[in-house]
């Protein structure tokens, strides 16, 4: 499975998710995560946020590429 099937699948089962204590959980993991992340790689990000999607390029799978 893909590591973008697999993103569906968690946000799918997310969205149907009520149980607060877990939820509580994966919001601690996320802010545990995020300052991990250099402030460096938040500043790419939001310039890349910043960008119009029409100047954006397409990412591709290898595999795709290969074929």
């Amino acid at each position: 499975m893909n590591i973008e099937t697999r993103k569906t699948l968690l946000i799918n089962w997310l969205s149907k998710l009520n149980n607060e204590a877990l939820l509580n959980r994966i919001e601690e993991l996320k802010q545990e995560y995020q300052a991990e992340i250099p402030l460096e790689i938040f500043s790419l990000l939001d310039t890349s946020n910043a960008v119009d999607s029409s100047k954006l390029i397409e990412h591709t799978n290898v595999r795709d590429l290969l074929s």
